[in-house]
Order: C-alpha cells, then sequence, then structure tokens
C-alpha cells in the first residue's frame, strides 16, 4: 500500500466532489459548468467528471492568441511533470506497473477526438504531449483545445476509464498545477518588468526621470 495521502482542505472538496458526481455518473461538460478549483491570472484550474473518463483542466483566456500559446507552452511542461507523479504514485497505490504509451497520438489521439467534447462547439482535442498508459486504469495524456471563435483556450489531462483512479491524486494534482502557475506567472512578470527597465535604460529614459 503506498503512502496515506494528505489533502488540502481545497484538494477534499475536490476529491467530495469527483467522487459524488463519478458515482452519479455525471458528465459535467452537459449538465454543469466546470467546477473551478481556483484561478492564477487569466489562468483556471477546473474539473470534469464524465462517467467513462474524467479531466483536470487548465484553461487560458486572453486577447492576444499568441502571448496565450506562450503562457501554454509553460504550462505544458508543468503538466508534464504532473503526469510523471500520476505515474508513479498510481502504481504506488495500485500495485500495477504504469507504462509509457510508444504512441500517444496513435493511441490515445483517435479516442479522445471523438469521445471528448466540452461544449457542442469545441475544437476536436489534439494530443500535444506525451502521456502513460497505466493498466487496470486508463490511459493518461494532455490535450489542448480551443472554442470556435473565441479566444479560449483549455489544456486539459484526460484520464479515460478511471473507475479505479483514485480521485485524490486528481485532486491533489490542481492544486500542484495552481501553485506551479503562481512561480510561474510570478518569474514573469519579473522577467517583463527587467526587460521593461533594460529598454528604458537603453533609451536613456531611466536616467531623465532622476
Amino acid at each position: 500500500m503506498g503512502a496515506k495521502l494528505v489533502l488540502s482542505s481545497v484538494e477534499e472538496g475536490v476529491w467530495r466532489l469527483f467522487s459524488y458526481l463519478s458515482s452519479k455518473g455525471k458528465a459535467l461538460y452537459n449538465d454543469v459548468p466546470m467546477q473551478v478549483v481556483g484561478r492564477v491570472g487569466r489562468i483556471e484550474v477546473g474539473l470534469f467528471v464524465g462517467p467513462r473518463y474524467a479531466l483536470l483542466s487548465v484553461r487560458c483566456s486572453g486577447c492576444g492568441c499568441e502571448e496565450v500559446a506562450e503562457e501554454f507552452q509553460s504550462v505544458v511542461g508543468v503538466i508534464g511533470a504532473s503526469l510523471e507523479l500520476i505515474r508513479a504514485e498510481a502504481s504506488e497505490e495500485l500495485g500495477a506497473d504504469a507504462v509509457r504509451c510508444s504512441s500517444v497520438l496513435e493511441e490515445l489521439g483517435i479516442k479522445l477526438v471523438r469521445e471528448v467534447r466540452i461544449a457542442p462547439n469545441d475544437m476536436p482535442l489534439e494530443v500535444i504531449h506525451g502521456g502513460v498508459r497505466i493498466p487496470g486504469v486508463g490511459e493518461v495524456a494532455v490535450v489542448i483545445s480551443g472554442y470556435a471563435g473565441a479566444e479560449l483556450y483549455r489544456l486539459s489531462v484526460a484520464i479515460t476509464s478511471p473507475p479505479r483512479f483514485s480521485p485524490r491524486l486528481l485532486a491533489r494534482e490542481a492544486c500542484n498545477i495552481l501553485s506551479e502557475l503562481r512561480k510561474l506567472l510570478k518569474e514573469s512578470e519579473c522577467s517583463k518588468r527587467a526587460e521593461a527597465l533594460q529598454r528604458a535604460k537603453d533609451l536613456g529614459l531611466h536616467d531623465r526621470h532622476r
């Protein structure tokens, strides 16, 4: 047996929501708006639960597609690290050997594109990062989707066939991702301020205000 997971109040709340809706067979993408776990700037981390899969969703809205895309590049790295944690802890907890998918796009892509849609106007989901397959649990992959006609992008951890997958792990990942995003955004803001100050110095504006 793996070590007992210690959950924060937020994680416990997400876990209870996940467990309840899973038992009722609710599909949040049809029945209820996304349950937002937390926000960091323009980025929201939330949870969808369906009878055959669950989504831990990270979505970002903004006025510039390029800027949003840049932020997502950072988020992909965070999610990738989270997948490794999920793989290791699920193996320990379930006693199953978690293995990497040889080709996630080939093994998961078709299924996800056909089955996972958050709303009728969603674009098909596309696998953009590697993933893992956990025997007896399901497949885990990182996918991206966007609303047609709107500058809203969503990065998701999709878990198919999750009945035996511990929702506690998913709840904890939401909080881990929020924590990492806060660090990334703080570093980004510091970097932008430094660049602006350097540009001002280069233009001689900094000294003029002294």
